[in-house]
């Protein structure tokens, strides 16, 4: 029968050096050893060695190749149920996919319902992609760090009635218009705003046929959308009362009507409105405005409030206008953020370049280079820092001037103490120089008035030049396997 009693060592090889197995301790003389152990000032009790056995397997070698290829012939292919898995090693793939899901509507896996690809080391930061089969809707995610800050497009592959369908998710907090999503088909554009100081939240753009093109032709796109309305919502402000706090604008191109929705009081179950119409020839410019009761109407929630003068609603009506004018812009410039996002995505998938790492090193005979490069400039930095002198590859120049004697900024520093004291001297004793003695200092002082200017010259040039002719020397030192050995 088998005997499970490790401590005896004639059916249980002897593993733990040192240790008696058969011996086993109570409580209260557990307690009395670790007391003792305690007071002899030794809390640990004595190291158990495990004396096992070498190996006998062979070490494994795996070369670099293999390592990172991950698999055999760089791919694996993993069948699941309405499922097939692959996946890829790094840079395998030209466009940097690593793996690929299918997912079928049989368990034949003949119908592709949906495809998923996942990209790694991508100058474009792209992460997956999700293809349709059937819709043909195409959704790609992006990781942080785009120049767009676009982390999320949602469109559509081969449907020609979606071909302006599209959703755009940027990085929140990002953008300067503070804004987080878009929307476009070809008839509307909504943009989704957070955390804006006019507390604008939402804005949409519809186009049709009714609409209008007024804005200028400089920032119109080819074959421009007639805009027939435009809707803007807004946040509470607190600080302003509800009947004067703007929910919604509206602004009808179609009918040149203006509507506006305030916010809905704490103590009311309905906001006020206002509603405006513009005056004939109200987009001439050289046209003046007039000013009419049949312009306005509103609905006060509060019979209390005191009703606007017409002054004050002309004026409102302005500022209507411009602020109408404004977002059209607007909307304008957003068609061509949108086609500018269009054409750099297409330009990354037509040259696409995948970000080179530390992987790359051992094959890339160009990085090696750079980063060789990289390390001698280092080095060289590094002598140069430590060096108070740098040679002067203006000298001989200075020496047919006739001053090569400077040399550092110690004399630099000696030659401008020298102009001072002089010209110390020559206010103490102006009134007892004779006109020669004057001559004589102010040719002195032009001396060395001239080598302080040409010694200033050269510590620019030489701050300016010499590290490179430096680096220069360094780097053909280096290719030089005779001159190696002089290297610092």
């Amino acid at each position: 029968s088998l005997n499970y009693d490790i401590g005896d060592s004639r059916h249980w090889e002897y593993v733990f050096a040192g240790q008696d197995l058969h011996i086993h301790y109570t409580a209260d003389e557990a307690r009395h050893k670790k007391t003792v152990l305690a007071l002899l000032g030794d809390s640990c009790p004595d190291e158990l060695f495990l004396d096992l056995p070498m190996s006998w397997c062979l070490p494994l070698k795996i070369s670099r190749d293999d390592y990172d290829r991950k698999y055999p012939t760089g791919k694996r292919s993993r069948r699941y149920k309405y499922t097939i898995l692959e996946d890829f090693c790094r840079y395998l793939n030209p466009d940097g996919m690593v793996r690929k899901l299918y997912v079928y509507s049989n368990l034949a896996c003949t119908d592709i319902s949906y495809t998923i690809c996942y990209f790694a080391d991508r100058s474009d930061h792209l992460e997956s992609r999700f293809f349709h089969q059937h819709t043909g809707k195409i959704i790609e995610k992006f990781s942080e760090g785009r120049d767009d800050f676009l982390l999320e497009h949602h469109y559509y592959a081969f449907r020609i009635e979606s071909e302006n369908s599209r959703l755009m998710i940027f990085t929140e907090g990002k953008r300067t218009d503070e804004l987080y999503r878009r929307e476009e088909d070809a008839n509307y554009i909504r943009s989704y705003y957070k955390n804006r100081s006019d507390r604008k939240t939402f804005k949409e753009s519809r186009f049709g046929p009714e609409g209008r093109i007024l804005e200028s032709p400089k920032i119109l796109l080819p074959n421009p959308r007639p805009i027939e309305a435009i809707i803007e919502t807004f946040e509470r402000n607190p600080n302003v009362p509800a009947n004067s706090d703007i929910a919604m604008v509206t602004f009808n191109l179609a009918t040149d009507e203006i509507e506006i929705e305030y916010h809905v009081d704490d103590n009311s179950i309905f906001g006020s409105t206002r509603h405006f119409t513009k005056p004939p020839n109200w987009w001439d410019e050289t046209q003046v405005l007039n000013w009419s009761p049949e312009l306005h109407s509103s609905f006060e929630a509060n019979y209390l409030t005191k009703p606007k003068s017409e002054l004050e609603l002309y004026e409102m009506l302005i500022g209507l206008m411009k602020m109408e004018s404004k977002t059209r812009d607007m909307t304008r410039m957003v068609e061509k953020e949108i086609r500018h996002i269009l054409k750099v995505r297409n330009r990354e998938e037509e040259k696409l370049e995948l970000v080179r790492t530390y992987v790359q090193a051992d094959r890339d005979q160009a990085l090696r280079e750079v980063r060789l490069k990289l390390k001698a400039q280092g080095k060289a930095a590094r002598y140069l820092s430590k060096q108070d002198i740098l040679r002067d590859y203006l000298e001989p120049f200075m020496h047919r001037v006739g001053l090569d004697e400077i040399t550092n900024k110690k004399q630099a520093v000696r030659e401008t103490k020298i102009i001072e004291n002089s010209q110390k001297m020559y206010h103490e004793q102006f009134t007892t120089l004779s006109s020669a003695e004057v001559q004589e200092y102010k040719s002195y002082l032009l001396q060395h008035m001239f080598i302080a200017h040409i010694l200033e010259q050269r510590l620019v040039n030489l701050k300016e030049y010499a590290p490179f002719k430096y680096q220069e020397l360094y780097d053909r030192m280096l290719k030089d396997k005779r001159l190696e050995p002089f290297l610092i």
